[in-house]
């Protein structure tokens, strides 16, 4: 737990911590929108979960 704290108070940790949380919010939604384009044409449905 101290561990935790002490990487949120040190600055260039927390930046690094809340860029992978952006980094990986934007990798999920990009996913997302691919995966709904992939539903809405079937025919693209193999290629999906490439």
């Amino acid at each position: 737990m101290r561990v935790i704290l002490a990487a949120s108070s040190h600055p260039t940790a927390a930046a690094r911590i809340s860029h992978l949380k952006q980094s990986n919010m934007a990798r999920s939604f990009s996913f997302h929108k691919s995966l709904t384009k992939c539903l809405q044409n079937k025919n693209l449905l193999p290629n999906c979960y490439s």
